[in-house]
């Protein structure tokens, strides 16, 4: 599926897999997996590894930039900062 700015805000993001490109926490950099839950303000990502919780990820959205694998767009998540179903609503 083609994800542009406009649609990335109507779009579900759980189960997109994704990298983080940037980071305030330069740990989390490169990181990549299956996004498995969002909240208003953080995103859980899976890496492809285990079904363990070692291989989960809370990452805060207003401290990251990721890359949609299928399409290759960084999306910077401080845009989307909100509920997800408010952000669905809205857009």
């Amino acid at each position: 599926m083609l994800l542009n700015k406009p649609r990335i805000m109507k779009h579900e993001l759980i189960g997109l897999c994704v990298i983080v490109a940037e980071s305030k926490n330069k740990n989390q950099i490169g990181f990549e997996g299956t996004i498995i839950d969002e909240t208003k303000n953080t995103i859980t990502i899976k890496t492809n590894q285990s079904n363990d919780d070692q291989f989960k990820k809370k990452l805060i959205k207003n401290q990251i930039t990721i890359i949609i694998k299928n399409s290759n767009k960084k999306i910077e998540m401080k845009k989307l900062i909100m509920r997800p179903e408010d952000r669905i609503k809205k857009a």
